[in-house]
């Protein structure tokens, strides 16, 4: 098959789902409780996986009203390179860390990282 093809019977699916959207959602719950254990198991592995980890945690962060003026993955990037408290210096192998950061009206934009302790002390100041 083509490239041509391929677009062809995409389209032709795309019609067809927004034509019988009551019958192709009936067929997706009906697959979803056929296949619940399955499904489980999927998501299990991807929460502890890698890519799982990442977008749990920059999703928390914007739950939290954190700001990125970049990009997501390199706020990720930079906060899983960090291996020491900018405050402390305590490794993170032994400790927790956190991401300081504003807590302004605009928003929460960060400022670094921290370990929980460290974090705990600077924001009763």
């Amino acid at each position: 098959m083509d490239w041509d093809d391929q677009i062809q019977v995409r389209e032709y699916h795309r019609r067809w789902r927004a034509k019988n959207k009551e019958k192709y959602n009936a067929l997706g719950k009906k697959w979803k409780n056929a296949n619940k254990d399955k499904l489980k198991e999927h998501f299990n592995k991807y929460r502890q996986s890698p890519k799982g980890i990442k977008m749990r945690r920059i999703h928390g962060w914007r739950q939290q009203g954190i700001k990125c003026d970049g990009e997501w993955d390199e706020l990720y990037e930079w906060y899983q390179t960090t291996t020491n408290c900018n405050i402390c210096g305590a490794s993170f192998q032994d400790v927790k860390r956190c991401l300081d950061h504003d807590h302004t009206i605009e928003g929460y934009n960060v400022r670094q990282v921290l370990c929980y302790s460290c974090n705990q002390f600077h924001n009763e100041l």
